[in-house]
C-alpha cells in the first residue's frame, strides 16, 4: 500500500491532485492569464498546462472562492473536426461552444439553485430559450447526472427548469453576436461575470490528426471577433508545436486572444520541486540538497529536467522516496543515487519528425549529436533491446545501406574495416556525451564486448 509520500509523487497529474494548490508555483504573468480576454497558453507535454488551467479555474470559478467565471469545460471529439459542417465551419465552431455554455450555466442552477429560482423573469426566458435552442441531443438526458450529482435543492431547480415553456421566437439563432450579448447581460444580471471556453488535452489528437486540428484551431482562433463584445472568453492550453502555425490566425494577429509560451526559470523549478517535497514531508521544509550528498545531484536534475516541470519531479522522485523512506530521514549517498538513476533513468524519446532526442525534459538536436550519430540513435533505437553488431551499425545504421556487404564485390564494401571502425566510434563518442545523461555512467548505450551495440530505453 503507498505511504503518504509515495502517493505525493505518484502520477503527477495536475487534475488527479487535491495538494496541487499547495505544491503550485504559478507562473509569469499568471495573473494576466486570468484576466477577461481570451488566452492560448502553449507548453510541451509536461510544462504544467494542466497545472496552470486547473489554479486558473480554481481561483475564478471555484464558488467557495468568489465565483466570477463559468467554466464551459470543452472536450475534443475527432469526429468534430473530421466533419466539414462541425467544428471547421464557424457554424460547427458556434454550435460546440454554445453546447459547451449551455451545459455549464445548467450545473451552474444545480449547484447554485437561486441562480434560477431567483431570477427574474427576463433572465429565466433567456436562459430557457439559449438552453433548449443550444444544448444538443435529449435535454433531459443531458441533466440526468445533474439530478444526482448535487444536493436536492439543485435537482428541483434542474427540474423546475426542465418544465418550463420556452419561445422559440425569442431572437433569431443565427445572429450569434446578438445571441452572446444577450445572455452575457443575463449572467451579469445573476452575479456572474462570463463564460470560460476551456480547452485542454489536445497533444492526443495532434499526434494523431497534427494538420487537420491545427487547422481547425486556426479557424476556431478566428471565430473569436464574433463575441469580443460579450462575456465569452475562451482559455486554451495548447502544445508547443501548434504555436507556429496557429500565430497567423486572426484572432491571434488581431490581438484578440493572448499567446503565452509556459516557461520555467530554474529557481522555480526548484521551488516546485521544494514544494512538493514539504507535502510529502508532512510540511516540513526540504531542499534538494537536502535529499542526496553527491556533489553532481543538483546539476545532473538541471541537465536533464531541461524547464520541464514535471521531468524534474519524476528525476527527483526515486531520490526523495529513498530519502523519505529512513527514520530518521538522512540524505542518500553517492553510490546509492547512482543505483537509482540507472534503475530509473530520464525516459528518452526520438522524435524523427523533428530530428531530436528527447531526454527527460531535454531537447538535444541532431547538431549535437551530429547527423552521424543522430543516423547511429535512430537505428539503435529502431533496434531498441536487441545486441546490433559493429558491422550492422556502420553500414546499416550510420551508412545507411540495405544490408551489409560481405565482400568487395558487394556494394558499398569499405576494405579498412580498422578505418571504418575508427569513425564508428568517433560517433559513437559523439552521440553518447550529447544524450547520456551523466556520459562517464552511460545508462543508455551499452557496449557489449565483441558483439556489438544495445541502446537500452527506458519507456
Amino acid at each position: 500500500m503507498a505511504t503518504p509520500d509515495a502517493i505525493v509523487f505518484a502520477n503527477l497529474r495536475a487534475e488527479d491532485e487535491p495538494w496541487l494548490a499547495e505544491c503550485f508555483v504559478p507562473p509569469d504573468d499568471f495573473g494576466l492569464m486570468g484576466e477577461k480576454r481570451s488566452i492560448a497558453v502553449f507548453g510541451a507535454s509536461g510544462s504544467g498546462k494542466s497545472a496552470v488551467r486547473e489554479m486558473l479555474t480554481r481561483q475564478n470559478c471555484d464558488p467557495s472562492s468568489g465565483q466570477r467565471y463559468l467554466v464551459a469545460d470543452w472536450q475534443l471529439v475527432l469526429a468534430a473536426f473530421e466533419s466539414p459542417d462541425a467544428f471547421r465551419s464557424v457554424p460547427g465552431q458556434v454550435a460546440c461552444v454554445f453546447d459547451a455554455c449551455g451545459m455549464a450555466i445548467l450545473e451552474h442552477i444545480a449547484r447554485v439553485p437561486a441562480v434560477w429560482t431567483g431570477a427574474s423573469e427576463w433572465v429565466r426566458r433567456m436562459f430557457a430559450w439559449f438552453i433548449h435552442r443550444f444544448v444538443q441531443g435529449d435535454l433531459e438526458t443531458r441533466c440526468g447526472p445533474l439530478l444526482t450529482q448535487y444536493p436536492e435543492a439543485g435537482a428541483e431547480a434542474i427540474r423546475d427548469f426542465l418544465g418550463t415553456d420556452w419561445d422559440p421566437g425569442l431572437m433569431p439563432a443565427h445572429n450569434w453576436p446578438l445571441v452572446s450579448a444577450e445572455l452575457s447581460k443575463a449572467l451579469n444580471h445573476r452575479g456572474v461575470d462570463g463564460i470560460w471556453v476551456v480547452v485542454d488535452g489536445l497533444e492526443p489528437w495532434m499526434q494523431a490528426q497534427f494538420d487537420l486540428v491545427v487547422s481547425a484551431l486556426g479557424a476556431f482562433f478566428s471565430t473569436l471577433p464574433l463575441f469580443e463584445k460579450a462575456s465569452i472568453a475562451y482559455k486554451t492550453f495548447l502544445p508547443a508545436a501548434a504555436e507556429p502555425a496557429l500565430a497567423a490566425s486572426t484572432g491571434v494577429g488581431r490581438h484578440r486572444v493572448q499567446r503565452y509560451r509556459l516557461e520555467w526559470r530554474g529557481d522555480q523549478l526548484i521551488e516546485i520541486v521544494e514544494r512538493r517535497l514539504a507535502c510529502a514531508a508532512g510540511g516540513r521544509a526540504l531542499r534538494m540538497t537536502d535529499l542526496c550528498a553527491a556533489p553532481g545531484f543538483l546539476e545532473w536534475v538541471k541537465r536533464n529536467g531541461g524547464s520541464n516541470p514535471r521531468a524534474w519531479l519524476e528525476l527527483v522522485r526515486p531520490v526523495a522516496l529513498q530519502y523519505l523512506s529512513h527514520q530518521p530521514a538522512q540524505p542518500v549517498g553517492e553510490e546509492m543515487w547512482k543505483e537509482l538513476r540507472r534503475k530509473s533513468p530520464p525516459r528518452l524519446f526520438l522524435d524523427e519528425e523533428n530530428r531530436m532526442a528527447v531526454i527527460g525534459g531535454r531537447e538535444v538536436s541532431v547538431r549535437e549529436m551530429t547527423v552521424g550519430g543522430y543516423r547511429l540513435l535512430r537505428y539503435l533505437y529502431q533496434n531498441a533491446g536487441r545486441i546490433v553488431p559493429w558491422q550492422e551499425l556502420y553500414y546499416r545504421g550510420y551508412r545507411e545501406l540495405a544490408t551489409v556487404p560481405r565482400s568487395e564485390d558487394d556494394e558499398g564494401y569499405e576494405m579498412s574495416w580498422k578505418s571504418c571502425e575508427s569513425t564508428l566510434q568517433s560517433r559513437l563518442s559523439d552521440l553518447r556525451k550529447a544524450i547520456e545523461p551523466d556520459p562517464d555512467d552511460p545508462v543508455y548505450l551499452e557496449t557489449v564486448k565483441g558483439k556489438g551495440m544495445m541502446l537500452r530505453v527506458p519507456w
